[in-house]
């Protein structure tokens, strides 16, 4: 189960090409309450491909949940256009960084400043707001039943009989009081 749900928000305004103001809505983001126990800590979903942008606004709203900000990120580069090495926001500068090739390509990589490591898997921008609303709410609450999930569904593997009890735990198949 999921402890904590960290969802910060944020205000910034930014120019288009055009020239013309637009106020960007809040960062959109969710952190697991159990970080660090699977490939992700989080979900991210950034308005733009833009890094620089989204990469600043996403650092205000990390310093504001968790009172550090990023120091360095990587990400894949399937995953976002070639940007600058240095992101400037608010609170300092973020060294950027990027890999070819990733196992997960659709995470970035966050170093915060305190020696804390997150990995946030990117939502794409153009993504339906439904789909990502799902994605952000399982990282940052128990995950809701949906209609494929019903009682039964996973709660008992075809192969394995289903969940232990509550007094046993399983351990690579084995079980162990």
């Amino acid at each position: 189960m999921l402890d904590t749900v960290t969802t910060t928000t944020t205000r910034s305004t930014s120019t288009t090409t055009a020239g013309k103001p637009v106020t960007r809505v809040p960062t959109r983001w969710s952190l697991s309450g159990t970080r660090g126990t699977g490939p992700s800590d989080g979900a991210w979903w950034p308005q733009s491909t833009n890094l620089a942008t989204e990469l600043a606004d996403l650092d205000v709203a990390v310093y504001a949940a968790l009172g550090e900000r990023i120091a360095h990120a990587t990400y894949a580069k399937d995953m976002w256009k070639l940007g600058p090495r240095k992101i400037h926001s608010p609170l300092g500068t973020t060294k950027v960084g990027w890999f070819n090739h990733a196992r997960y390509p659709e995470n970035i990589d966050l170093s915060l400043t305190g020696f804390t490591h997150l990995v946030l898997t990117v939502i794409p921008p153009g993504t339906a707001a439904t789909f990502a609303a799902i994605v952000l709410g399982d990282y940052g609450t128990e995950p809701a039943i949906r209609a494929d999930d019903a009682p039964g569904g996973l709660d008992t593997w075809d192969n394995e009989g289903g969940n232990p009890p509550a007094n046993r735990t399983a351990h690579y198949g084995y079980l162990y009081d």
